[in-house]
């Protein structure tokens, strides 16, 4: 098994640190982001974030991997600010898709149970049909829907709304 580079938007929250840990105790070298080194939503950033992996990785003979971790994750608050929420939940991920695809770096996204409506009797899949009941879960939801519109280009952010290939989450 090869030697890996981590990159992980979002480190500076609980998953972001446990993947740091776990990384440490593992030979993986992580590099856990908080949202002000790397805003998911700034397309010129997540490009230099992306592109430094790749450069470092390289020169450590590791395989570069993202792993996203950002998300607007104050439910409450996603109520009267789905913009916001939108833009760090639906877009970030749909840029940081579009810049790892452009990069050839698998990215894995973390998702959330309230992509869902909350009345299953058993364990979600990944493939269960959504149904957020709240802002948050909505704004998560939009980041598993893809669109057929070109990529961002370096230098520009992500509108809400906007449509970048998103990730597939689960």
């Amino acid at each position: 098994m090869s030697r890996l580079a981590v990159l992980v938007p979002g480190g500076s929250g609980q998953l972001g640190q446990d993947l740091k840990a776990v990384g440490a105790e593992r030979d993986v070298a992580v590099r856990a982001t908080s949202s002000a080194e790397l805003d998911v939503t700034k397309v010129g950033a997540v490009l230099e974030g992306v592109t430094e992996l790749v450069e470092t990785a390289r020169a450590e003979d590791r395989t570069p991997v993202v792993i996203n971790a950002a998300a607007y994750t104050a439910v409450d608050a996603a109520e009267d600010d789905e913009q916001r929420a939108f833009a760090v939940n639906a877009d970030g991920p749909r840029v940081l898709a579009a810049m790892c695809s452009s990069r050839r770096v698998p990215l894995i996204h973390v998702s959330t149970d309230y992509v869902f409506a909350g009345d299953a009797t058993a364990p979600y899949e990944p493939d269960d049909p959504l149904g957020p009941r709240s802002a948050y879960g909505r704004t998560k939801a939009a980041a598993r829907t893809p669109s057929s519109a070109p990529a961002p280009t370096p230098g520009s952010s992500a509108p809400p709304g906007s449509t970048v290939p998103a990730a597939r989450t689960s």
